[in-house]
């Protein structure tokens, strides 16, 4: 499917969402896996729609993304795949969305390559780290490969150098289209520029991407 953009006007903050298909052999069907990112625009580079011509500025966002996913191929899954891109109107204060601006569903999902996975719940955090503590954001990975641990159960330092230089030169990429990164807070309404990135060596949990279903089960009664 190509990319489809609705009209939109005066817009000078969006959200971006990142989605993951996850297809587990043997498994019922399984509920997409997300991440999402504000950006806002520094030089009117999405200020107003052109129903002739694709936005550029998001376009570069989304291939970076690619790039950045296609070099972490080997530290997720093969039952996850990068589907699709949905961008949204970030209002302050904050306001209901709506439909999506823009939406890239990609002809050719990025898999990854990893053959043995942890449980869909854990995740690689990104941390966004702002001028402020309290205001610090974050993008949950979908990261399961087995093999990013070392045997005490942490990622390896290998693993958490690899993931923080990547995500470091996606989100200069992003800036470099003129789309900063920021952590928008709904409480007041205000929006943090994104200083450093972080990544950690303990894996984290994502409750609601655990398995849907339960293929198997045994039950026994107590004698």
């Amino acid at each position: 499917m190509p990319t489809t953009e609705l009209p939109w006007t005066g817009v000078d903050k969006a959200v971006l969402h990142i989605v993951w298909n996850r297809a587990v052999s043997g498994k019922p069907s399984q509920d997409v896996a997300t991440t999402k990112l504000a950006l806002e625009d520094l030089a009117n580079v999405i200020d107003h729609w052109d129903g002739a011509v694709l936005n550029a500025a998001m376009g570069t966002v989304e291939a970076s993304f690619n790039s950045f996913m296609s070099s972490m191929a080997a530290y997720f899954h093969s039952s996850h795949s990068l589907a699709q891109y949905r961008w949204y109107k970030l209002s302050t204060p904050y306001a209901v969305s709506g439909d999506p601006m823009r939406v890239n569903i990609q002809a050719t999902p990025i898999p990854g390559t990893a053959t043995s996975s942890l449980p869909p719940q854990c995740a690689v955090n990104l941390t966004l780290e702002t001028d402020q503590r309290k205001h610090w954001g974050r993008m949950c990975l979908p990261l399961t490969a087995s093999t990013l641990l070392a045997t005490d159960g942490r990622l390896t330092t290998g693993v958490v150098d690899a993931v923080a230089t990547a995500a470091k030169s996606f989100l200069d990429a992003c800036k470099a289209a003129q789309l900063q990164p920021v952590v928008y807070s709904r409480i007041d309404g205000s929006t943090r520029t994104v200083r450093r990135i972080r990544c950690d060596d303990t894996v984290d949990i994502i409750r609601r991407r655990r398995y849907e279903g339960v293929p198997y089960r045994k039950l026994l009664t107590l004698a």
